[in-house]
């Protein structure tokens, strides 16, 4: 059996330099604790710093697995758990590593403020902790997050990309296709046509312009996908300018949206004259 931890443990001294050490002997798994420094009195016992983490373990490295945490649907609807009106929290837990340390960087370390990292929680000779994040909730619908996590000891590194959790069901979009005045007065003799795309979700759709038949003749602008207030829906446009010469043909020209998500395509067209204008 071996000895309580008090008969192995050593105490020396650096008188000149202020000094004191200890050195452990012969560890045991329960040994793995923090130790502080302290001093003692027959009145009080102060410890000071924040001690020095000790972990005996007979098992060898282990790299930790990541798990994104992305918020409640409460959290992105506001029916009682989000933080304040403004704000939500994400998170990614650090799971089954050893030794210490795994460190958890925000977008590579871009992200400083607004976090909170959980101390490391140990257990059956593996470590587990935690890395909180709280931000705008305007930050978290229109940008990209991700937990960067280091474990030096397996030269594991770890990125893991918080997705944003949904449950609304799949709409498919409304799409009009609109023209300019059939006559063009401007000096470079064009038409203009504007698609009209909205009230659609999720947000990722596909725009192409046809003439005919045929794709790739046109150069168009898209505008990135707004949410609709008030609604989860979102909605946006897509346009391109062609030549009188090539309206006056009587091309027929369409705007094609495609919705992975509602498993739609929607097709809306155009040609000379044929009903609606949008004056611009």
């Amino acid at each position: 059996m071996q000895s309580p931890l008090i008969f192995r443990l050593a105490v020396s001294r650096e008188n000149a330099q202020n000094q004191l050490f200890l050195q452990m002997n012969n560890f045991k798994i329960d040994d793995s604790a923090t130790y502080y420094c302290a001093s003692y009195s027959n009145y009080a016992f102060d410890a000071w710093g924040q001690g020095t983490s000790v972990t005996v373990s007979n098992g060898a490295s282990s790299a930790p697995v990541v798990f994104p945490l992305s918020p409640s649907d409460d959290q992105n609807e506001g029916d009682g758990q989000r933080l304040t009106d403004s704000n939500v929290s994400i998170g990614c837990l650090v799971k089954g590593y050893f030794p210490e340390p795994a460190t958890v960087q925000w977008n590579s370390g871009a992200i400083t403020s607004g976090i909170h990292n959980f101390p490391p929680v140990h257990s059956s000779g593996h470590y587990t902790h935690a890395s909180l994040l709280t931000i705008p909730i305007t930050q978290w619908e229109s940008e990209s997050f991700h937990c960067n996590v280091e474990h030096a000891a397996t030269h594991t590194t770890i990125s893991k990309k918080i997705e944003r959790c949904e449950s609304h069901e799949p709409v498919a979009p409304a799409v009009h296709l609109l023209h300019s005045p059939c006559s063009p007065k401007g000096k470079d003799g064009t038409i203009a046509l504007v698609c009209f795309i909205e009230n659609f979700y999720p947000k990722e759709i596909e725009v192409e312009w046809l003439v005919g038949s045929h794709s790739g003749l046109l150069t168009s602008y898209t505008e990135p996908p707004k949410r609709d207030a008030k609604k989860y829906t979102y909605s946006t446009h897509s346009f391109v300018n062609v030549t009188e010469g090539d309206w006056l043909e009587g091309n027929t020209y369409y705007c094609q949206v495609t919705h992975a998500a509602s498993q739609t395509r929607t097709k809306s067209r155009a040609r000379k004259c044929e009903g609606n204008h949008l004056y611009i």
